[in-house]
């Protein structure tokens, strides 16, 4: 799933891409997300998207990394940190930066 979501992101279908990473995160889905999933989609909202509402989706996506985190023992990344402020930096986002790094 996340070479699919991957060429989504690459293709400039960012809606498409969240849509599947969404639906692995249904319960009655066999294959849940890893970190990995989540790194195309925070990279491709940091390039495209409004800049509000990019940042929005961002904070939510880390949310749901920590809470999947918690609840599989699945390792956070630095890596989805580090694209999400990169996404911050590029919406000229100082306020979503500071989010991001309390939630680190």
């Amino acid at each position: 799933f996340s070479t699919m979501i991957s060429c989504y992101c690459n293709h400039g279908k960012l809606e498409q891409a969240e849509s599947l990473l969404s639906d692995m995160h249904d319960d009655a889905s066999l294959v849940k997300p890893t970190v990995a999933c989540y790194l195309p989609v925070l990279k491709e909202l940091g390039r495209n998207g409004e800049s509000d509402a990019a940042c929005e989706r961002i904070l939510l996506w880390l949310e749901t990394i920590e809470n999947e985190s918690e609840e599989r023992k699945m390792k956070s990344s630095r890596l989805a940190y580090i694209s999400a402020l990169r996404a911050a930096r590029d919406h000229g986002r100082p306020d979503v930066a500071t989010k991001i790094l309390d939630m680190f």
